[in-house]
């Protein structure tokens, strides 16, 4: 009974951080208190949250797992990367005819600014060369990076100038990712305490998930914007929960399960969830809300999830 009421708790503060985000809500503040919420309902001893939800989550952010994929994933990765090209191309096509040309005229501006070399475009590629090809540790790597950067663009040219340039460049490039950082921290600390109450979860949900594959794909096609805020689609996320879920119910393979999870955090979250780094980034920079962002986005990855996700189904569906 007490799992019960824990359970339902779970899923109400979870309704209520999709809500307040959808709002325009802060996501730091979102996930943090949540995660918080989470683990006092869950019980979860305070060594723990203090520890792994708290501490571990944050050291180990940027960790990744080692997969080894075969033949027909291979294959299903060339058909979801097509579906997806066709999908975006709709997409620029329908956006472009839709809006209105305006053309305006003015006096061209004075522009004092002298054009620079054109292997300066090399410069970001530079710390990405050294530590694929050159086994470069990344510190090494960005220091080479920044040092040509400066030579490149002429701004080694005098050591006050220099200092200048790096002084500035980094404070306005902390000034730009400090909350894009913080609210990564704050996606990684939910996620933390999304598998310490993930065997509540299972309690309440086990005996209604589907076990037929094609009632389960209904269900993630028709349900796809659930993996939006690190929603209960999202496996790097609450999704974690159902994934262990479905994972011990023993009756899909596994193969299946991981193209089931992994679509929707590719198609919807990668093209309409403010929650990625490279999204929560460009909203600020261009002043956009979230849910203006979701609105025009989330049609169109919806369309190439369900189109990828029936794709691998013909190609995962052994039970």
């Amino acid at each position: 009974m007490v799992n019960l009421i824990a359970g339902v708790l779970l899923l109400i503060t979870f309704i209520g951080l999709i809500a307040y985000c959808a709002k325009g809500g802060n996501l730091l503040v979102g996930f943090i208190v949540t995660a918080l919420l989470w683990c006092i309902i869950g019980r979860v001893p305070v060594t723990t949250v203090v520890n792994d939800v708290f501490e571990k989550s944050v050291e180990s952010y940027g960790a990744t797992i080692a997969i080894t994929y075969d033949a027909k994933y291979r294959t299903f990765a060339i058909v979801a990367t097509v579906v997806s090209v066709l999908v975006m191309a709709v997409y620029i096509v329908f956006n472009y005819t839709r809006q209105r040309k305006n053309r305006a005229f003015a006096a061209a501006p004075k522009v004092e600014a002298k054009p620079l070399p054109w292997y300066c475009i090399t410069v970001p590629f530079i710390p990405i060369v050294m530590v694929s090809f050159f086994s470069w540790q990344p510190v090494p790597s960005f220091l080479l990076g920044i040092f040509l950067g400066l030579l490149f663009t002429r701004n080694l040219t005098s050591y006050s100038k220099a200092v200048e340039k790096v002084q500035k460049t980094l404070y306005d490039g902390v000034a730009d990712s400090g909350l894009l950082i913080g609210m990564l921290y704050g996606v990684n600390i939910f996620q933390a305490a999304a598998k310490q109450v993930a065997p509540i979860l299972q309690d309440l949900l086990g005996d209604i998930i589907p076990t037929s594959p094609v009632v389960l794909l209904v269900a993630f096609c028709v349900l796809a914007p659930l993996a939006l805020f690190r929603g209960p689609l999202m496996i790097w996320g609450s999704g974690i929960a159902l994934a262990s879920i479905l994972q011990a119910m023993g009756v899909f393979t596994e193969p299946y399960l991981f193209m089931l999870f992994l679509v929707p955090p590719v198609a919807i979250v990668a093209s309409s969830c403010p929650t990625q780094s490279w999204t929560m980034w460009a909203l600020s920079y261009a002043k956009l809300e979230p849910k203006n962002y979701i609105k025009a986005n989330l049609p169109w990855g919806w369309i190439a999830c369900i189109i990828i996700q029936i794709a691998g189904y013909l190609m995962y569906s052994i039970v």
